[in-house]
């Protein structure tokens, strides 16, 4: 990299931002500092480029056009000038990115360029994917950029896996999907409802042959498919126990916990959040009432048995008089993995979490080969239901070709056998890690030596197999019913439950100061009025 004369030649101008800003910059372009944009020029000549926060248009003092010869490659962090100090492009000979949302403290975003590439194609990753916790996501991101790069010559890809981007938020997706948003975005399809039904996204065509049957139902809204199923998720109990997987309801479980030694908390999870509590209690829901009647739950009344399904499962994760299960300053609030470490530890008996959990039970020394798992009872009768992540196309901005191509081919690499092999063993973290045992959407990856043979996937083949699918239709107005409903009758039953507002709850902020017969009252009329509007 080396300066131009501009840059010299416009100390002058600089002001108030003085040389000190100047060498900020330049000291965190250096290896080692996190919240770049790393651009390689691959190409055989010198490339000009300039970025977000460098420009009078974004509140710098000059246009600065900074060069990078041939091999070589620069790294540039957000400057002052930055709203919310986010970099949100980076523009080479021509070549301008979108959505690269880098800040000083996140991830770094990479840029290859080759000098062949003649478009861009944005792409969102879903972010929450497991990884050891001093590392992060690079290697996978270079490896993905430079794996569709080099099958699309044509297309210079700017891949971002950013937690930082709200996707589970309803008016967040229209943004993230709409005009200036994001290309592809790999997403939750508990929102595909929503997404397409507002126009947000594209049909695609997908060979249901190539997936599970609760994938293909998730990306499906009015017969038409909207995705690429990706991952599949859901809650399982965990233990190092081989007859756990014999039990087939919910008092099964209860009665495999009361003979549990008492020396420790009999199951560790989180029980809260505004899709996770609506989620257990639709899960709990279908599996009281049967898969078919799970869509009935939009509309019923808060139903008591399904309430204190809930509430005798988090009663197993009291012990010395503390509940972290159903505690905002308990369970959830730790970091990714260390409620899992728990198990690991011998600190708990059971677990519940997602599959992908196993990695950090593994990584704190935990014996995955002794390791089981089933899914979670919730009800009368065992009937587990999956989440599902998928590719999906924005239609404001990649509705026709060639960027339709270019996105089909990107969700095409990302769930073949050589990319889900690459995440789900951890190919990107370094020799020896755990593998991520992500639950894959594609019936191929089950098929594989390496797959058939690991303890963890064997064990959920036959269950990705057979799932239903977690319903992929609640809308904004059933998710707040479900969770404000849930939680104040959960409350009422144990005192210590905390509640905490979901999306779209402070349109009635007076729920929370009624009584309880007004609450009752609210949520009676809430349901007669949607199930009327069905």
């Amino acid at each position: 990299m080396r300066f131009s004369r501009s840059f010299f030649g416009a100390f002058e101008k600089l002001g108030k931002l003085g040389l000190l800003s100047v060498l900020a910059l330049v000291l965190h372009s250096q290896p080692g500092f996190a919240g770049n944009i790393v651009i390689t020029n691959q190409s055989g000549a010198e490339i000009s480029c300039t970025a977000d926060g460098y420009t009078t248009s974004t509140g710098w003092p000059f246009d600065w056009q900074f060069q990078i010869a041939s091999g070589k490659t620069f790294q540039i962090g957000p400057s002052e000038t930055v709203p919310n100090g986010t970099m949100n492009w980076v523009n080479c000979e021509g070549l301008q990115t979108r959505q690269m949302n880098v800040t000083a403290t996140g991830p770094n975003a990479y840029i290859f360029y080759t000098g062949a590439q003649t478009r861009v194609l944005n792409v969102a990753l879903y972010p929450y994917l497991p990884s050891n916790p001093d590392g992060n996501f690079d290697q996978m991101m270079q490896h993905v950029i430079q794996q569709y790069q080099a099958a699309n010559p044509d297309v210079m890809l700017n891949s971002v896996l950013n937690g930082d981007i709200n996707i589970y938020s309803y008016t967040g997706l229209s943004q993230l999907l709409g005009a200036g948003g994001f290309d592809v975005m790999e997403l939750d399809t508990l929102y595909m409802t929503y997404i397409a039904s507002n126009d947000l996204v594209v049909p695609v065509t997908v060979d249901a042959g190539d997936f599970w049957p609760a994938g293909v139902a998730n990306v499906t809204h009015n017969g038409q498919t909207y995705g690429v199923p990706s991952w599949l998720c859901s809650n399982f109990l965990f233990a190092f126990d081989s007859s756990i997987q014999n039990l087939d309801s919910l008092s099964a479980m209860l009665s495999y916990m009361n003979a549990l030694t008492t020396n420790r908390p009999k199951l560790a999870g989180v029980f809260l959040g505004s899709w996770g509590l609506t989620s257990d209690y639709l899960f709990s829901y279908a599996q009281q009432f049967g898969f078919a009647n799970v869509g009935d739950a939009l509309t019923a009344p808060i139903n008591s048995t399904v309430i204190n399904n809930i509430n005798s499962i988090t009663n197993e994760c009291a012990f010395g008089g503390d509940n972290k299960c159903i505690t905002q300053s308990g369970y959830k609030a730790l970091p990714d993995g260390q409620v899992a470490r728990l198990l690991a530890e011998g600190q708990t008996s059971t677990y519940m979490g997602f599959s992908e959990q196993s990695f950090y039970v593994q990584l704190y020394g935990g014996n995955v080969d002794n390791l089981y798992l089933t899914p979670m009872l919730w009800g009368a009768a065992q009937s587990p239901m999956l989440y599902t992540d998928a590719f999906v196309t924005s239609k404001a901005n990649c509705s026709a070709d060639p960027c339709l191509s270019d996105a089909a081919a990107f969700s095409s690499m990302m769930v073949s056998n050589d990319m889900r092999n690459y995440i789900a063993f951890s190919q990107d973290l370094p020799a020896g890690s755990p593998p991520r045992h992500l639950a894959v959407a594609t019936q191929a990856f089950y098929q594989q030596p390496q797959v058939q043979a690991d303890h963890i996937y064997s064990q959920l083949a036959p269950i990705v197999a057979a799932a239903n699918a977690f319903p992929n239709y609640v809308d904004a107005t059933g998710q707040v019913y479900i969770h404000q409903g849930a939680c104040q009758a959960l409350k009422a039953l144990n005192p210590a439950y905390e509640c905490k507002l979901a999306e779209g709850e402070s349109r009635n902020p007076a729920f929370n100061r009624a009584s309880a017969s007004a609450r009752a009252q609210f949520l009676h009329e809430l349901a007669v009025t949607r199930s009327m509007s069905k």
